[in-house]
């Protein structure tokens, strides 16, 4: 198996993946594009680090449940939670197995119920 940096034909071909995402970005607001590549960027380093069974970087010891954290839930696409234009959230941790961490996001904006009880 040759690394991607050693195979000029599959280097080739992920160089014309790579103009299809420009082109695919082309009519998206520079900022929001450029916050993609970062993210891809990201997730590229991560999945390296996988591959090559490297260290991520090390969890809190003493985290809880119901304590509140700061959580970068990256960029996600239709309804999912997504933390384009911002650094992140805060969210309630819930539990952990690993490096799988549940949380509950906890949203900034104030919302009406939809219904109220007269008592």
């Amino acid at each position: 198996m040759a690394y991607l940096k050693n195979d000029e034909e599959s280097k080739n071909s992920a160089k014309g993946k790579l103009s299809s995402i420009l082109s695919e970005l082309g009519e998206i607001e520079s900022s929001e594009a450029l916050e993609l590549i970062d993210w891809f960027l990201e997730k590229a380093k991560y999945f390296r680090k996988h591959r090559n069974r490297e260290k991520f970087q090390k969890l809190p010891d003493k985290m809880e449940r119901g304590d509140i954290i700061w959580v970068n839930f990256g960029i996600n696409v239709g309804d999912e939670f997504s933390d384009i234009g911002t650094n992140g959230h805060f969210a309630i941790y819930w539990s952990q197995n690993g490096f799988q961490i549940i949380v509950i996001p906890i949203s900034a904006e104030e919302r009406q119920p939809e219904k109220t009880l007269s008592l």
